[in-house]
């Protein structure tokens, strides 16, 4: 039976020391072994690496980041006075306990100095290409299952169910192909209307989590006048008095704002007070489109 002499923690130098450690799993047992010329420093390393946004680039730093570095133990299981028989101890450890696969984290079966200075090993290169085929298989089967989903098309003001397509995928290509239907009909997300009607999944629409986002517009009445002060005509918004003359909405609200004196030659100001109105209006802006 292995004594361990762990859970190892990083406030002493008395671990400043050569050594054999393994990281196990609370939660599923799987075990990593490694090996340092010091292991205070190396546990701090995954401390500072849990802390950070780096890209996992071992299957330990992979695990500790998914399950969360308070579920797993930190043990030192030999400590090693010898540096240069540090290898030939971890290879015996790796050979005894066999941590790999399904049983471990470690991608070599070779002890080496660091997983990441033989990224051109054939072990390395196969264990990389078998998690990446996983990561992209679960990627494909998660798009997939959202592309086979029912949806719903829906009438963009009155809300009435149009017709009902066996995929978004299918929908996609009976309306031209151009923009993809399937984020517009995800209940969380702000994406608009799509080929001019809205769009939802029929399971979501079934169980009432469809609601067509809205937002609120206000209208503020303007003054126009000319440029010896005379009063020409209140508008109801910016919009409608840039409309008349051919001017740009932009232009107008920067002079009612005072930051311009002036714009195509009338002088704008916002109606102070005029009990602005709250127009609550369905998303359809056409660069959502």
């Amino acid at each position: 039976m292995i004594k361990c002499e762990g859970p190892l923690i990083p406030d002493s130098k008395n671990y400043s020391i050569a050594a054999i450690y393994i990281w196990k799993n609370k939660q599923n047992g799987k075990i990593y072994i490694g090996s340092s010329n010091n292991v205070h420093k190396r546990y701090g390393s995954y401390i500072i690496f849990c802390r950070s946004s780096k890209t996992a680039s071992r299957g330990i730093e992979r695990a500790l980041r998914l399950h969360g570095i308070e579920n797993f133990n930190f043990y030192i299981v030999e400590r090693v006075f010898d540096k240069a028989l540090l290898m030939e101890r971890e290879q015996w450890w790796l050979d005894i306990l066999r941590p790999f696969e399904e049983n471990g984290y470690n991608w070599l079966k070779t002890a080496t100095h660091s997983e990441r200075s033989i990224k051109g090993s054939p072990e390395y290169k196969l264990r990389r290409s078998q998690l990446s085929k996983e990561i992209s298989l679960r990627t494909i089967e998660a798009r997939t299952a959202c592309l086979r989903k029912p949806v719903y098309k829906i009438h963009p003001t009155d809300l009435t169910i149009l017709a009902e397509y066996p995929s978004a995928a299918e929908a996609r290509r009976c309306h031209g192909g151009k923009w993809k239907i399937a984020r517009a009909c995800d209940c969380n997300t702000k994406s608009g209307i799509k080929y001019g009607f809205r769009w939802a999944y029929k399971e979501d629409y079934d169980k009432g989590l469809f609601v067509p986002y809205t937002y609120i517009r206000s209208v503020r009445p303007i003054k126009q006048f000319s440029l010896d002060g005379t009063l020409i005509k209140i508008w109801n918004s910016i919009s409608e008095a840039a409309r008349s003359v051919s001017a740009n909405p932009c232009s107008l609200r920067a002079c009612c704002e005072g930051r311009s004196t002036r714009s195509f030659g009338y002088k704008w100001e916002y109606v102070q007070n005029p009990g602005i109105s709250q127009q609550p209006l369905l998303c359809s802006n056409p660069t959502s489109v």
